[in-house]
């Protein structure tokens, strides 16, 4: 379980990271909202699995979903 989790949290941060280079390497704005609208989702939704996979552990999983 641990594995998955870092694996997750590894991704997130490489989509995060591809997000800041598209924001600065991009021409025009249309394309920096474009990119950061859709890696910054991909990347937070694998940091929130990789939360969730933390938090199955601790059955402490209510928290993470309330907020």
């Amino acid at each position: 379980m641990d594995i998955v989790m870092y694996l997750l949290l590894g991704l997130g941060l490489l989509f995060f990271t591809g997000g800041t280079l598209g924001l600065i390497r991009l021409p025009d704005v249309y394309s920096r909202l474009h990119m950061a609208g859709k890696i910054d989702t991909m990347g937070s939704i694998s940091l929130i699995a990789a939360l969730f996979l933390n938090e199955i552990e601790q059955f402490d999983m209510a928290h993470l979903l309330v907020g």
